[in-house]
């Protein structure tokens, strides 16, 4: 006569639940794991490429500007020499005349 034991069935899978075969668990946890900080650094590393490559843009348009103001300020710097120049002829026109004006004045004509 066979002896059967009720139970062994939903004893056993209960079994299995608690002692498994769990030995890739830790496996696949690291490998998600490894896949999440890779992709996080993907992502930092174009964030930083990015801003890397707005630096270099900013860069340029700072050089192109200083560039601008420094040529604006050697024109202004032209502009008063030459009109320094010119004041100074003026005034040595002006000495001029008012010396021949005051030699009229004061000379008698013969």
């Amino acid at each position: 006569m066979k002896q059967s034991w009720y139970g062994t069935s939903s004893f056993c899978e209960k079994l299995g639940a608690l002692y498994g075969d769990n030995s890739m668990d830790k496996y696949l946890k690291v490998k998600k794991l490894a896949q999440r900080n890779s992709n996080k650094l993907l992502t930092e590393y174009k964030k930083v490429n990015s801003d890397l490559s707005l630096h270099k843009e900013i860069n340029s348009r700072v050089d192109l500007y200083s560039k601008e103001v420094s040529s604006y300020f050697a024109s202004v710097g032209k502009l008063e020499n030459e009109q320094e120049t010119m004041s100074i002829a003026a005034v040595v026109i002006q000495k001029y005349v008012r010396g021949y004006l005051a030699r009229l004045k004061f000379t008698p004509v013969s």
